[in-house]
C-alpha cells in the first residue's frame, strides 16, 4: 500500500459517517469516497482496508477528532498530536452527546414557505 490517508468523519446529518482516501505524497485527492455508514466501525473497516494513516472526525470540537488507522496519525499538526482511537467510554459518551446536541441546534433547513417565502424571485 502506498503512502495513503485516509479522513472519515460524521455525515452533515451527523447520523452516519462517510470517508474519503488521499495520497499523503502528493497531497492529491480523494482518491476513493465512500459511505455513508451508520456505524463508525463500518467506517473504520472501509478506511483501515484503504490506508494506514486514519484521521476520523467523530465529533464536532477539536476533541472529537482522533487517529484511528493503523498507523498513528498526529494530524498535520504535531504541537497538538491527536488522540488515539477509541477513546474510554465515558469520553465517547461525552462526545456521543455533543453530536446529538449538534443535531438538535441544526436540524433540517426550514422549506421556503417556512421562511415566509411563496414564490423563489432569481434575479440577473
Amino acid at each position: 500500500m502506498t503512502d495513503m490517508r485516509a479522513y472519515v468523519g460524521r455525515t452533515p446529518e451527523g447520523d452516519g459517517f462517510s470517508g474519503y482516501v488521499t495520497d499523503s505524497a502528493t497531497e492529491s485527492g480523494p482518491l476513493y469516497e465512500g459511505g455513508p455508514w451508520r456505524s463508525v466501525d463500518d467506517a473504520l473497516a472501509w478506511a483501515r482496508a484503504r490506508a494506514d494513516r486514519v484521521i476520523l472526525t467523530y465529533a464536532y470540537s477539536g476533541d472529537g477528532v482522533f487517529s484511528a488507522g493503523l498507523r498513528y496519525d498526529d494530524g498535520g499538526d504535531p504541537a497538538r498530536p491527536l488522540r488515539i482511537w477509541p477513546p474510554d467510554d465515558s469520553t465517547r459518551r461525552e462526545l456521543d452527546r455533543e453530536v446529538a446536541e449538534a443535531k438538535v441546534v441544526r436540524g433540517p433547513a426550514p422549506s421556503g414557505d417556512q421562511l415566509g417565502v411563496t414564490e423563489p424571485e432569481v434575479t440577473p
